[in-house]
């Protein structure tokens, strides 16, 4: 083989090395379950799903058809397809999608993604949860097919329009002017004067739902909801900016002071009277916690309390504190030792305390269903865990005050009920069946009674209600009556008071989220908290109230933009004042805009018999089609040159299936003449939790190379010598057929396999260019196609690896947890070698900075490590240990014989540790030094070291290759320090300048500069 063809293949070799280092890590979706889709078509829907609840589905399509009119009278589309909407029975179900290729967490409400313009959601604990989400998701729909439709738009026009107006917007048309969650964040910025002007909304702090909904309710009440649309489709054309400028001829900076002016003079007369901070004891906040601290549950007896937060930022935690002074304890552990958990559910519900208060219940994701874990507060570890049989999804705990039953919403088959569980026995029983949702349910002191709440019945319609009730049961003759308590309003989180003569709960009733007291007796409402913003969870139905037997509460209380925790006793709240149950007015709910227009989106919201019903609804059993998803084009040129005539040009396509469990890629390449077409075509198949695909591949390399010498000819017949310019144009070909499979054990763990089976061949051409002797005249040229260019090979490798990741992605780098990867390669054919991979990551973070640790091992054994075909390994790569680049030696300069060389830094083995201190600088405030929402950077110091021994060759003084053979002791260690910065260019890309001083290398005392474009290891 001539050595071009050798130093090209040893090229794309370390590549490809360097390439699968840098991601073959990666967390696991796992499919636990194969859903039996079917699908059913109404008028403008179709809609995939596997439940067996036939009136449930009906009710879906013709909610979702109400949408699509409520919808279309803002966007004034036409659809020329029938949208998709993939339908999960619950979340659990939902975060295994294979439409969404990246992990879901469990704060995810739905996912519409613009290729096929597919809605993918679960169904919730309650129709209004589900409507919502349904309704949110729908605009995201319009919003996609405005752009697919419009010749004058494309998908690159999604790059002009913020998140914030995306989002809001899909909140706006969804929920309508009045809402009290969105409007508690607005008070909170106009009390702590932090309220943004328009430019300002790009930054992390302001929630894009929540101030987009905003904005956008007061710009169409400023310009009229008909100009919703032109207003996005603007935008999408020209920016923000440009847009408003270009509509209304208005500049975005005055209307965004029209926008804070009308916002703060309609919230602050209303925050006058109001309470900024909590009553009583504050226990936790951002000093000793996090920013977000949620679901507090308090110990019966009063003395500990657990509550969900981001307090070690990469995730959402449950910590045990102190309910008396808010000391937190410990991070509270949720894993056993042979325990597959993927998550912890904590954004809308709550665990439960049992009554000795020595053991606390929570919710878990695993194996793709929810299951219930019990911990062992005091010595710190779970002690039990359990699905429950034939409920796959539940929520919100409540342990019996005999301790023997947990009381919970389970969701099964779309329908949420309550349930019951024996912790002994683990028998289910159900003890609600309608057709209403009941959640948030909580046990008398006695166990005599449970109290809930439910989705019951409208006024005026037999549609279950937008609000939210609370019902009452008795637990032996299972009668249930509603509480007299405020209409037209969410009243949630019952909880009783330990002489149940009454209970705690929070409503919306005047706009406002405040703490509550009902009497049973007397039938008295009285008014315990009057807050600026509101107790609140992260959600509009997460638990934020927790009631000890000493009539301890402790609430969650959003305030400056933090979930605050207070603890206060019910007799130090004495300044309280009855209400009645009729007292209800939601105007301060508003959001305020200048009132120039009358919105008809809160018309239609309000209108549930827009759409009578769902008409000709057919069903029939999935069958996967593939569809082009995406096309991409790289051109098309011709030129014709010394070489001939070449094109240039390609195309990638992508193929799936409505379900994503297929996915088919062809991409075609052509740079140069017909030798030179590439082409790739892939398979991937995820309908099952085993993954497997393969593909087919011819890939061209070319190489050129160039000579200038003088050489004797003859020309017209007389001899003469000639300048001749001598090109060779190498070219390697690839052939390769592969296969693949993986088994994800869990969400951290999997087991991959692979064998692909690889055939190289070369070809080189040789053109010749004469000149006269001085190589100002040309005499002419020839050319020789197809030489001799080497001997093809073949090769088989087969892959088995075991994958751990468990790490946190910091700005750059991962900055929390482990990562690890054990491989074996065999390798049969012209190369007949096993390769041995042991690479081991661990991370920590003490803030503000993290701790990075990394050991590699790579060896080859057999005599194919011998090979000339194979690359050896080089220490000296950017991503292996940096400083020790080939120019780097050039500027080295010793006397010494015994100097380092590359030589010392090639082998068929190497060993190498890498440690990092890793400083987050650039990004969000809580993790960076310098706050910034569009610049991600670390700064790094660095230290690196590593060995290479066995086999690579080398040239005698003839300039013939000779294998050379050394020993682990003869070899040297090398080593390297020095600082980086790594940057994150929007997601896209990560750059890495670093400076290092290689340290063996000594006449290099100045450090090397050098670049890396791959993430942190």
């Amino acid at each position: 083989m001539p050595k071009f063809f050798k130093f090209t293949f040893l090229l794309i070799g370390i590549l490809s090395f360097q390439n699968v280092q840098a991601q073959y890590f990666g967390q696991n979706k796992v499919k636990y379950k194969k859903f039996n889709f079917k699908v059913v078509e109404s008028q403008n829907f179709e809609t995939y799903h596997y439940l067996e609840n036939d009136s449930l589905i009906i009710g879906f399509m013709k909610d979702a058809e109400k949408w699509k009119k409520r919808h279309s009278y803002i966007f004034k589309d036409s659809f020329d397809y029938r949208i998709p909407v993939i339908l999960y029975s619950n979340h659990a179900d939902f975060q295994q999608t294979s439409v969404v290729s990246g992990l879901i967490g469990t704060s995810t409400g739905g996912v519409t993604e613009g290729l096929k313009n597919r809605v993918t959601m679960p169904l919730t604990p309650s129709f209004a949860q589900t409507d919502h989400v349904l309704g949110h998701e729908l605009v995201h729909a319009h919003q996609y097919n405005m752009i697919k439709s419009n010749d004058s738009l494309s998908f690159n026009n999604l790059s002009n329009i913020p998140l914030w107006m995306t989002e809001g917007l899909a909140e706006y048309l969804s929920i309508g002017n009045t809402d009290e969650h969105t409007a508690m964040w607005m008070r909170d910025a106009v009390a702590h004067d932090y309220f943004p002007g328009i430019k300002d909304l790009y930054e992390a702090r302001y929630f894009p739902y929540r101030f987009g909904h905003a904005f956008w309710a007061f710009t169409a009440g400023t310009f009229g909801d008909d100009e919703i649309e032109s207003i996005y489709y603007e935008t999408a054309r020209f920016g923000v900016k440009d847009a408003f400028l270009h509509k209304f001829g208005m500049p975005i900076d005055s209307f965004s002071t029209k926008w804070k002016t009308t916002t703060e003079n309609f919230y602050k007369p209303l925050i006058k009277d109001r309470k900024l901070e909590g009553l009583g004891t504050k226990l936790i906040d951002d000093k000793n916690g996090g920013r977000l601290n949620i679901s507090p549950a308090v110990s019966p007896d009063g003395q500990f309390f657990i509550f969900f937060s981001e307090k070690n930022l990469f995730s959402i935690d449950l910590f045990l504190g102190n309910a008396k002074t808010g000391k937190i304890i410990r991070k509270l552990s949720t894993k056993t030792k042979d325990s597959h958990t993927d998550d912890i559910d904590g954004f809308e519900s709550a665990g439960a305390w049992s009554s000795d208060s020595k053991r606390y219940a929570f919710i878990s994701y695993s194996q793709g269903r929810k299951k219930i874990a019990i911990a062992d507060v005091l010595d710190n570890e779970v002690v039990d865990e359990f699905f429950v049989k034939d409920v796959p999804s539940f929520d919100n705990l409540d342990w019996s005050p005999d301790g023997n039953l947990i009381l919970m919403t389970g969701l099964v088959n779309g329908q949420s009920d309550l349930y019951t569980i024996d912790l002994k026995s683990k028998k289910v029983e159900q003890i609600t069946k309608d057709y209403f949702a009941q959640i948030q349910a909580r046990w008398s002191p006695d166990g005599s009674k449970i109290v809930f709440v439910s989705d019951n019945f409208s006024a005026d319609s037999n549609h279950p209600s937008q609000h939210m009730s609370i019902l009452l049961m008795d637990v032996q003759t299972k009668q249930i009556e509603k509480l007299p308590l405020f209409a037209d309003s969410n009243n949630l989180n019952p909880v009783f008071a330990p002489d149940a003569k009454s209970i705690y709960f929070l409503s919306d009733r005047n706009g406002f989220r405040d703490i509550y007291q009902f009497d049973f007796e007397t039938g008295k409402i009285w008014e315990l908290t009057r807050f600026v913003t509101g107790v609140s969870g992260i959600t509009h139905y997460a638990p934020a109230l927790s009631v000890s037997n000493e009539n301890d509460i402790l609430y969650s209380l959003y305030n400056n933009s933090n979930y605050n925790i207070y603890r206060v006793n019910r007799s130090e709240l004495v300044d309280v004042q009855e209400v009645s149950l009729l007292d209800v007015d939601h105007s301060p709910a508003k959001l305020p805009s200048m009132n120039l227009y009358e919105s008809f989106v809160d018309v239609n919201l309000n209108n549930e018999s827009i759409v009578k019903e769902a008409t000709k609804m057919t069903q029939e059993p999935y069958k996967p089609k593939f569809k082009l998803d995406y096309i991409s084009s790289g051109g098309l040129g011709v030129s014709s040159g010394r070489y001939g005539t070449g094109m240039s040009g390609g195309v990638n396509m992508l193929f799936g299936d409505m379900l994503n469990d297929n996915q088919l890629y062809v991409g075609v390449v052509l740079n140069g003449e017909l030798q030179d077409f590439g082409g790739q075509v892939a398979y991937l198949n995820s309908k099952s939790r085993y993954g497997w695909g393969g593909g087919m591949s011819h890939i061209p390399y070319r190489y050129f190379n160039y000579g200038l010498a003088y050489e004797d000819i003859t020309y017209n017949g007389s001899p003469m010598t000639s300048l001749v310019e001598t090109y060779y144009i190498y070219r390697m070909f690839q052939e390769q057929a592969s296969f693949f499979t993986y088994y994800p054990f869990s969400k951290i763990t999997r087991l991959e396999a692979s064998t692909s089976s690889s055939y190289y061949h070369f070809r080189l051409d040789k053109y010749k260019y004469y000149y006269d002797e001085t190589g100002y005249y040309y005499l002419g040229f020839d050319d020789e196609r197809n030489l001799d260019a080497g001997d093809p090979f073949f090769i088989q490798d087969i892959n088995l690896a075991y994958v751990g990741d468990d790490s946190s992605f910091g700005m750059a780098a991962p900055m929390k947890g482990y990562r690890y990867r054990l491989e074996a390669q065999q390798s049969v054919g012209d190369i007949n070698m096993t390769a041995l991979l042991a690479d081991v990551r661990k991370y920590f973070y003490a803030k503000p900075v993290g701790f990075a640790f990394r050991g590699l091992s790579y060896n080859r054994i057999g005599s194919g490590a011998k090979s000339e075909i194979l690359p050896p390994l080089y220490l000296g790569y950017e991503t292996i240990v940096r400083g020790y680049t080939y120019d780097a030696f050039d500027k080295a300069s010793s006397v010494d014989g015994d100097a380092l060389n590359p030589n010392d830094l090639l082998g068929s083995k190497m060993l190498v540790s890498s440690f990092e201190v890793r400083f987050p600088f650039t990004g969000p405030e809580r993790l960076a030094a310098i706050k910034s929402g569009v610049i991600f950077s670390d700064l790094n110091l660095f230290f690196d070291a590593g060995v290479a021994w066995g086999y690579y060759y080398d040239y005698d003084a003839y300039y013939n290759q000779v294998l050379m053979n050394r020993d682990l002791s003869d070899s040297k260690i090398i080593t390297s320090a020095g600082i980086s910065a790594r940057i994150n260019l929007f997601g896209q890309l990560i750059i890495e300048p670093y400076y290092a001083f290689p340290l063996q290398l000594a006449g290099n005392g100045k450090g090397v500069f050098g670049l890396n474009f791959t993430p942190g290891w």
